[in-house]
């Protein structure tokens, strides 16, 4: 027989173990990301620089002003190739986080609803005989509340795939075409809580 306070503390310790790596995982991603961004930022720089000092090196040795003139006009098209460059890069970056946190939150509730499932079969088989019908609530109750976070998460999904469409459409624009697709909105898994 099972002793249900030991039983119930195990697996709250278990649940929130895991859910301390989670939000562990979830910020080693963010600040990966943070660290893309400031290396993407701090090349990106670099480079504005060394062809500023460059341009600034050209235009002290030229003695033509029309060779000064055609040096800037030159300049226009690449400098938008690169600032649509790195708004892509971000993008890429962005869309990235997003769908590594989506993924983790789905782990985590796929993981954590199936705990519980098995947290209620176990507990009823401990039950004292006459406390089904209150068992039965119990899993009616939890599966009640994982059709509500199923149809959350699908919703959660719709408004992220929009978003991402804007920011490949905003991309697209700076930059003539993307390489950023947005996520396919996929239904969670069904799972039977009873």
């Amino acid at each position: 027989m099972l002793t249900t306070p030991n039983y119930l503390s195990n697996a709250s310790k278990q649940q929130t173990q895991a859910h301390i790596d989670a939000v562990s995982s979830l910020f080693g991603h963010a600040l990966h990301s943070a660290s893309e961004v400031t290396e993407l930022s701090l090349t990106a720089a670099k480079e504005s620089l060394n062809d500023s000092f460059a341009k600034i090196h050209e235009v002290i040795e030229s003695k033509d002003p029309s060779k000064i003139y055609a040096a800037f006009s030159i300049e226009v098209q690449p400098a938008s190739q690169k600032v649509s460059s790195y708004v892509k890069h971000c993008v890429e970056i962005g869309s990235n986080v997003q769908n590594q946190t989506i993924k983790l939150i789905q782990e985590r509730m796929d993981d954590t609803v199936g705990h519980v499932n098995t947290l209620i079969d176990d507990l009823a088989k401990a039950a004292p005989a006459g406390s089904e019908p209150f068992a039965e609530m119990v899993k009616l109750q939890a599966a009640n509340f994982h059709k509500a976070y199923e149809q959350f998460s699908r919703t959660g999904h719709e408004v992220l795939g929009a978003y991402q469409s804007q920011l490949n459409n905003f991309a697209s624009h700076l930059s003539g075409g993307s390489t950023v697709k947005p996520t396919k909105s996929k239904k969670p898994a069904i799972t039977n809580a009873s």
